[in-house]
């Protein structure tokens, strides 16, 4: 199988997810458009970022490849926002929403390095903003980053995104 996360417009930042059989196991590879792997650095000054994701990067082999390493993650949901899907895209997007309730996972003690390569990929068409979740465990609530949609009233957005058809039909 070939999954291709589409990186806004990106052709720069396009990744290739290309899953391989090999003694029965799956090994992925990640190829990317203009330049190879990029060193992520962590600043001694900086301190972790926790980040909430609602997409592919709630599967651990997609945020491993992303990464570079598989982040502790922690469930947790966002009120006030919707999950929908985008026509033509196989990724989700979340925008405001006033009843609206998304569950997804918080990728934990991110280096800034890992916060910068998340924004290379969700490109100009997210906005990173900072928000507060409720942790689906203890019901405690915390404050974190995620990536919403830039174009509120796009109309390629509807109905909604599921992780686990996502992953049945893509994994």
């Amino acid at each position: 199988k070939k999954l291709k996360l589409s990186t806004a417009n990106h052709a720069n930042s396009e990744l290739i997810l290309k899953q391989s059989n090999n003694n029965n196991s799956s090994r992925f590879r990640t190829h990317r458009s203009i330049s190879e792997k990029e060193e992520m650095t962590t600043s001694d000054q900086s301190p972790p970022h926790n980040v909430f994701v609602y997409g592919s990067f709630q599967e651990p082999a997609v945020v491993g490849l992303i990464l570079e390493c598989t982040p502790a993650t922690v469930s947790a949901q966002l009120h006030g926002f919707h999950l929908y899907r985008l026509k033509g895209r196989l990724h989700p997007c979340i925008a405001p929403s006033e009843n609206g309730k998304v569950t997804g996972k918080i990728l934990t003690g991110l280096t800034d390095g890992q916060l910068e390569n998340l924004d290379m990929i969700e490109g100009t068409e997210y906005v990173r903003k900072t928000v507060e979740v409720v942790l689906t465990d203890t019901w405690e609530k915390k404050k974190v980053e995620t990536y919403v949609w830039a174009k509120e009233d796009d109309p390629n957005m509807y109905g909604e995104w599921h992780f686990e058809e996502w992953k049945r039909l893509h994994m």
